[in-house]
């Protein structure tokens, strides 16, 4: 890379695992006609439940059940 060279990449998702702290790795290569260096990026994901609770009402006892739904929040990266 020059001076005021840039080079925009594509959006990444990334789905961690539900049930767990989690590490992920991406590799990164930069590279430019005297320097070129290649590394890591470690970011490490540790899960944050927010509870809510919805309440149905049944016309049968039998009916009754506990029912738990995960669902997710997107963050825009800075």
């Amino acid at each position: 890379m020059v001076q005021q060279d840039i080079f925009h990449s594509k959006d990444i998702l990334i789905t961690p695992q539900i049930s767990s702290k989690e590490t992920i790795i991406l590799k990164w290569k930069l590279l430019s006609r005297d320097f070129s260096d290649t590394g890591q990026l470690k970011i490490t994901i540790t899960p944050k439940y927010i509870e809510k609770e919805k309440v149905m009402y049944v016309l049968k006892e039998e009916d009754c059940r506990e029912d738990f739904e995960y669902s997710h929040n997107q963050i825009e990266g800075i």
